[in-house]
């Protein structure tokens, strides 16, 4: 499952990441992740996929939408 920006953005808010920790780890741009944030500029599968690798390394598991509910995210048990 593929998270969508916004859930990304959500993602790193709640991990008290900068765009430009999540950058490097992932091996973009810090400007490649602002562009992704904000939706302004088309970015292509890799770049979400490697955003949401950071984040599933830190422990964030994504929630794909159900008939009921919207998509979203599960915080590790040991976040601070």
């Amino acid at each position: 499952m593929l998270a969508r920006p916004k859930i990304l953005k959500a993602a790193r808010l709640l991990l008290n990441l900068t765009q430009e920790q999540v950058g490097e780890a992932a091996g973009l741009s810090d400007k490649t992740v602002k562009r992704m944030e904000s939706g302004a500029a088309k970015v292509t599968i890799d770049v979400l996929e490697a955003v949401q690798r950071v984040y599933e390394r830190q422990g964030i598991r994504f929630l794909q939408e159900t008939d009921d509910e919207g998509e979203g995210l599960r915080l590790p048990k040991n976040l601070k």
